[in-house]
């Protein structure tokens, strides 16, 4: 297989990895669409709508069980969806759990690639040029390559199924989820209290949506500094950050559930957005399974 390279379809303040797709409709014809490059998923997931629109002949009567953002549980259908990316062909596992067909600009919105997809086919989401590209690093390039910093994702990947950053707190650090599908930075009042960050409410409220339905979120600004996961300081910068004050934190761990060395797994916090990736320039690459900053 050729290498991918692909520009972000859609560059603004959000900067969110939507790429151009092809498939083969019902009709034999092909459609071009948009799907969201999205490391806060370790799934693939597809438009409830695209039921009817898919090739029949990729439809499988499986009952795949997934795992949501609240660690619960569910059952539901998937199927085995082919397309094309950048003239590469593709046939992925998907689930229907839910996502809805969306308008962005001339384009339609039909589905989530999750960093599953992007472990398996080695890429990297690159905010230092908004591309989606095959990754051209090894470890021993990594490490060459005079990075102002490298985080390993294997941690995240193996107890969380989801790239995390831990940034630093007085009495605990806070976990958070690298998500490139999302839009904003979000930490709970749960790690604000606990990891003594250091913030300051704006005044500013707004709802969000959460497992359990709409929450009201705080807003403030956030100070913080980076570690690698293993309690180091990866740079010697002080990112600040507008962020949404979520009530609680957002998955619980189950009581007694560690990791490889015996240490309790912590809550995730919450969410740092493509935003910030972008202006940092950040470049998460699944196929050294490491996030860096040249």
């Amino acid at each position: 297989m050729n290498n991918i390279n692909l520009k972000f379809y859609k560059v603004d303040e959000d900067s969110l990895p939507f790429v151009e797709i092809r498939f083969k409709g019902m009709d034999s014809k092909m459609y071009s669409a948009l799907m969201l490059m999205d490391s806060g998923s370790n799934i693939n997931s597809l438009a409830e709508e695209m039921r009817v629109l898919i090739d029949n002949t990729y439809w499988v009567a499986d009952i795949s069980e997934v795992v949501n953002v609240a660690n619960e549980n569910k059952e539901v259908p998937c199927a085995k969806f082919g397309f094309e990316m950048d003239g590469q062909p593709f046939q992925e596992e998907f689930v229907f759990n839910g996502l809805q067909l969306m308008q962005i600009d001339d384009m339609i919105f039909v589905g989530v690639l999750g960093n599953s997809f992007m472990q398996k086919h080695h890429l990297a989401i690159d905010y230092s040029n908004l591309t989606v590209h095959t990754s051209n690093m090894s470890l021993d390039k990594l490490k060459k390559a005079n990075c102002s910093f490298i985080i390993p994702m294997d941690y995240g990947l193996k107890y969380y199924n989801v790239p995390i950053l831990k940034i630093r707190g007085k009495e605990r650090d806070a976990i958070l989820v690298v998500d490139t599908g999302c839009d904003n930075f979000s930490i709970s009042q749960n790690a604000l209290d606990q990891c003594e960050l250091a913030y300051k409410l704006t005044g500013n409220t707004h709802p969000v949506e959460g497992p359990d339905g709409s929450v009201e979120a705080k807003e403030c600004v956030l100070d913080f500094s980076l570690n690698d996961n293993k309690g180091n300081d990866v740079d010697q910068q002080t990112h600040q950050v507008i962020a949404e004050v979520l009530p609680n934190s957002i998955t619980v761990t189950d009581e007694g559930e560690c990791d490889d060395e015996g240490m309790p797994l912590s809550p995730i916090d919450g969410m740092i957005g493509s935003p910030l990736m972008a202006r940092q320039k950040w470049i998460l690459d699944f196929g050294v399974k490491a996030l860096y900053k040249l």
